[in-house]
């Protein structure tokens, strides 16, 4: 994997952040979070599948995997720590 695969994984991250920072916000911590969850997803699942070898070479590979296990850093934040409703009153929340 040279620079241009990595600039690559990184920006379909970051695409994928803002992207569900503006789709779906109930459950997530804001965009800025999105975004950095985005793009530290990306890499990591990339990196995951390349280190076993499922991933065949190429720039269309990379973003498809990168965005897919972006999906489900994000996916994942949601269900497992997810951020309370902020537009609910105080006294209404669980």
């Amino acid at each position: 994997m040279g620079i241009a695969e990595f600039v690559l994984i990184v920006i379909v991250g970051l695409i994928v952040g803002v992207g569900a920072g503006s789709a779906i916000t109930q459950g997530g911590h804001g965009r800025r979070i999105d975004v950095v969850l985005g793009a530290v997803g990306s890499v990591a699942g990339t990196l995951i599948a390349l280190m076993l070898g499922i991933l065949p070479d190429g720039l269309i590979a990379y973003a498809i995997a990168a965005g897919v296990s972006a999906g489900v850093v994000l996916f994942a934040q949601r269900k497992i720590w997810p951020a309370e409703d902020r537009a609910m009153p105080r006294a209404q929340r669980r």
